[in-house]
Order: structure tokens, then sequence, then C-alpha cells
């Protein structure tokens, strides 16, 4: 038995990713280097009642042959985890690193993808699936931000335009005439 006192939600954060780790440890993802799922487990002594339990899945190459990628999270305090597609991991990849080419392989990936899945499912979790990354998503909506600023500016300028209309009306009608 360790020395070391956690809370109880760090403790099993703490288990859990030792666990994880030992189920996924045979499993192999192909690419420039060989990597390994691993779930970080947390480096503190209490998540200050859940509020930090969120511990990273991380590919891990074997010696630090390769960096490490980040392919979803886990929160034990709430029973909820993150997965992130193939897909997903190539646009990080592609926003971040621009042409460099993304090194995993498409199919180990999917194998490991496909087994978490089931794995956290099996433990009772609540299984989110990232199929776009937040930068990409996120960049439609700016742009759609910027057309609805000029919407609105060509919808009050056509309203202006009205308006000047009916003022050119009145003074014709009551002046003019």
């Amino acid at each position: 038995m360790s020395s070391i006192k956690r809370t109880q939600i760090a403790q099993a954060a703490f288990d859990f990713a030792g666990y994880f780790t030992a189920t996924f440890s045979s499993l192999q993802i192909a690419g420039s280097a060989v990597r390994r799922p691993v779930l970080v487990a947390p480096q503190e002594m209490s998540t200050a009642g859940g509020k930090k339990a969120k511990q990273h899945i991380v590919l891990q190459a074997e010696g630090g042959a390769a960096n490490a990628v980040t392919v979803g999270w886990i929160d034990l305090s709430v029973g909820q985890t993150c997965l992130r597609t193939y897909g997903c991991l190539q646009q990080m990849h592609a926003q971040r690193f621009g042409t460099r080419p993304f090194d995993l392989d498409p199919q180990s990936y999917q194998a490991f993808f496909d087994r978490a899945y089931q794995f956290f499912s099996s433990q009772g979790m609540r299984v989110q699936v990232e199929a776009q990354s937040e930068l990409a998503a996120a960049a439609p909506k700016a742009a759609s931000g910027s057309t609805n600023v000029i919407l609105a500016v060509v919808v009050v300028l056509a309203l202006l335009a009205i308006i000047a209309l009916a003022a050119l009306g009145w003074v014709y009608i009551h002046y003019v005439r």
C-alpha cells in the first residue's frame, strides 16, 4: 500500500489510469513511430472536488521517438469520455503543422478507436465522439458572424433609403404641387 494520500476522486482517477493503460498495453498504433495508448494519471493529490478530474488519453511513442498525440479525455467525476476520430486528428494536425505529413496509420487508429469506444461504454461512461476539430468548427461561425454584420448593414441602408424616399414624397406632395 502506498503512503501517498489522495482524495477519493483523485485516487479513482489514478487507479483507472493504471487499469486503462494495462488493458491497452499490447495495442500498437502504427505510423512513423509505434505508439501505445496511455491514460495520463492525475499529478495532484486532489481534483478540487472533481473540477480538475479530466485526464487526457494520449498515444505515446515508444522511447520518445515522436510526439505524443492527444486523442481524447475522460472525466470519471461525471462519467464522461471523449474520443477523437482519425479525421478530427488529421484536421488538428493540419491546423498546427500545415503540410507536414500526419503520421498515424488510419486502420490501426480505427482499431484503437473502436476498442476504446467499447471499453468506455462497458465501463458505463457516456462516450462523446469529436469528429471535427473545434478550431475548424469555429471558423465557419466566425465567417457567418461577419456575414450577419454585412447583412444587417445592408438592411439598415435599405430602410434608410425607403425613409428618404418617403420623406421626399411627402415634401413633393405638400410643397411642390
